[in-house]
């Protein structure tokens, strides 16, 4: 866990950084940062590859960590030297007296969305699409990869983050209506209902794609991940169903989140947990894809709770007050912090953290990791004088879906033409860094047309 929560760290870090060389740019080289495409480049050079390497050579990210942070003085320091306005870049929170900039602020409509949500759901994405090509080759340390059975590790962290990070700016969160009609609310539920089987076909055409050409082409897969014919994509789809078949209030999301977990928890205990983690065979569609099926559950609970987490970060800054930061930030430290200690003591009393089971202990760690992390955003943000939109976490975000599927698809295109195994350590860096250049290009050029594809 604590390898985790120092890559979420550092994760942070090269944000905060980004921001801090972009403003430094933007003074020094004025008319060349006037170029999106400029932009574009400096951003991936100081937040992709970054992510790369730490992914990679993790024996630099220590290195690489202190070289931010002392170079984050000289850029303030040197800042406040060539800036016309003489201000500085970094501010210590307690000098603000209760302000708070409005630029980190974004209306849409009559929502407010949080440039945090933004930040974690695009550094979780871009992680993701890096680890599940790198984990292909040796350069990958094997600790990051996703447990067999039990334990926790960095892939660990990214599958449950990203049902959680998605729940959080869902639909449901951002419902703030207090409709008295029961008509209209009943027309509303078969629109959504409507909606969502919409979008839930595209996750299952997707999800029996993937199986083909997985089947087809004989690609490496691990049996006890999800399942003989499982996959990620299925469990997306049985999360967003099932989330719109119970919709629930946004405040109420977490109750039906804890009963599901906690029902969950007392049937893998009362011997489901033994049945999964055998050697029984697989000879019907139930016990060939239990671990799907049954750790779809677990999901659904993170999907909930993260529902009613956006629904409550939503609305303290709907309130545009002075101290709403310093109440955002409580509230997550708060919240985090009894989170991890429900972990320590779940482990205790139910067992270890499992990835394949999705139990207790890894649906309130997903949920301390990812608190731990929005806040850690905050404190930086609030660090900052001047924030500076990031055009490689806005691209991502803009279409992340999108991202995801074609970080897929040329994964299964490197897997087929190329027998990652043997690749040298520099060269297989080499492969990534291309690999993941196309499919940040891809989500720049579509952010730049201004492309956004449903699905």
């Amino acid at each position: 866990m604590s390898e985790v929560s120092f890559v979420t760290c550092f994760l942070t870090m090269i944000l905060f950084f980004n921001n801090l060389v972009r403003n430094t740019l933007d003074v020094v080289v004025p008319s060349l940062m006037r170029y999106q495409f400029v932009v574009f480049l400096v951003d991936f050079a100081l937040v992709v590859v970054p992510i790369l390497i730490s992914f990679t050579f993790t024996e630099w990210t220590s290195m690489m960590l202190l070289f931010m942070l002392f170079s984050s003085v000289f850029l303030n320091f040197f800042y406040k030297r060539v800036s016309p306005t003489g201000c500085s870049l970094i501010t210590l929170p307690w000098d603000r007296k209760g302000s708070f900039k409005k630029k980190s602020l974004r209306s849409s409509g009559d929502l407010v969305h949080l440039e945090i949500f933004s930040q974690l759901r695009s550094t979780l994405m871009l992680a993701t699409c890096i680890a599940i090509l790198a984990v292909d080759f040796d350069i990958f340390p094997r600790r990051f990869a996703k447990t067999e059975e039990y334990g926790t590790s960095l892939m660990d962290a990214g599958v449950g983050s990203v049902i959680f990070s998605s729940a959080l700016v869902s639909r449901q969160a951002r419902d703030f209506s207090h409709s008295s009609s029961a008509s209209s609310e009943k027309s509303s539920e078969k629109a959504t209902l409507w909606s969502v089987l919409r979008s839930t076909s595209p996750m299952l055409l997707i999800g029996a794609l993937r199986l083909f050409m997985v089947k087809s082409t004989q690609y490496q897969e691990h049996v006890t991940e999800y399942g003989t014919h499982w996959n990620f994509f299925f469990t997306i789809g049985f999360v967003s169903f099932f989330s719109v078949i119970v919709n629930p209030r946004p405040s109420a999301a977490a109750a039906w989140g804890v009963a599901i977990a906690v029902v969950y928890q007392l049937v893998l205990s009362g011997g489901l947990e033994s049945y999964i983690m055998s050697d029984t065979p697989r000879v019907d569609f139930f016990s060939s894809n239990r671990e799907g099926l049954c750790s779809a559950f677990g999901y659904l609970s993170i999907h909930f709770i993260g529902i009613s987490c956006g629904h409550c970060l939503l609305r303290v800054h709907r309130q545009r007050t002075k101290k709403d930061p310093y109440t955002l930030l409580f509230a997550l430290l708060l919240a985090s912090s009894t989170l991890w200690a429900a972990t320590l003591v779940s482990q205790a009393y139910i067992g270890p953290v499992s990835r394949r089971l999705i139990n207790l202990p890894y649906i309130l760690w997903i949920l301390a990791y990812n608190l731990s992390s929005l806040a850690s955003l905050v404190v930086f943000d609030l660090c900052l004088t001047n924030h500076r939109d990031n055009v490689v976490i806005s691209s991502v975000n803009f279409n992340q879906l999108v991202v995801f599927i074609l970080s897929n698809l040329l994964t299964g295109w490197v897997n087929v033409t190329i027998n990652t195994l043997e690749v040298p350590a520099f060269m297989a860096f080499g492969i990534l860094l291309s690999y993941m250049f196309v499919v940040c290009l891809g989500a720049y050029l579509l952010y730049h047309l201004q492309l956004r594809i449903k699905l």
